[in-house]
């Protein structure tokens, strides 16, 4: 199957003709006949823009012979393509969705949509300017975090069938070691949708400890 990103594609075609030469054609989207008066491409190939919507588009090629005999419709007057002008769409997540890790090794797990042709590749990033080299899409996806402790950002760019590259998505967590290990906030008063009075002054207290301490 043939994809396009682009409205605007080439177009050829074998010549066979064994009564007459071609000296005029027509490309357009219709399997009707065009009229005589129609017929004004003379160079091969030739560029054409699709009109129809994204999604599969019939291209069709009529020829005319220096005798003004047009072509009939066959097998071989036309050619599908695929027009998907839209971008993928996806999510990220490292290590499940936690907060922490304390390997550099993680594992992505991806998610992408792309309705007209499908998904193609994607491509990695810890800086969100070098990618690794493009491969498959799948679900999911070991990968290495850049060194030093510290929050760490994962990027990722899906394509789909017919090259369109999606936005950057992006997931972060907090790479550490055994001596920087962030606290975790155990508790903290006045609860949550508590009610005060206006101009009331209150006294927040929080209660936090190493995410290891139960």
């Amino acid at each position: 199957q043939d994809y396009t990103n682009l409205r605007t594609v080439k177009v050829d075609m074998r010549e066979s003709t064994p009564e007459g030469s071609i000296i005029k054609w027509i490309i357009n989207e219709s399997d009707v006949q065009p009229k005589k008066d129609d017929f004004i491409l003379t160079q091969r190939p030739a560029s054409y823009t699709i009109i129809g919507n994204e999604g599969k588009i019939t291209i069709y090629a009529w020829v005319m012979n220096d005798r003004d005999e047009i072509s009939q419709f066959t097998q071989f007057s036309y050619a599908d393509i695929i027009l998907d002008i839209t971008q993928p769409t996806g999510t990220i997540s490292i290590n499940g969705n936690a907060d922490y890790t304390d390997l550099r090794e993680v594992i992505l797990t991806l998610s992408a949509e792309d309705s007209v042709s499908g998904l193609s590749k994607m491509s990695f990033s810890n800086d969100n300017v070098a990618y690794s080299e493009p491969q498959d899409f799948a679900t999911t996806s070991p990968w290495i975090l850049s060194e030093g402790f510290g929050e760490k950002t994962v990027y990722v760019k899906f394509s789909d069938k017919a090259g369109n590259w999606s936005d950057t998505y992006f997931a972060s967590i907090i790479l550490y070691s055994g001596t920087n290990k962030p606290p975790i906030i155990r508790s903290i008063t006045p609860a949550n949708y508590s009610t005060f009075l206006s101009g009331e002054i209150i006294d927040v207290k929080t209660i936090a400890s190493d995410p290891d301490d139960n």
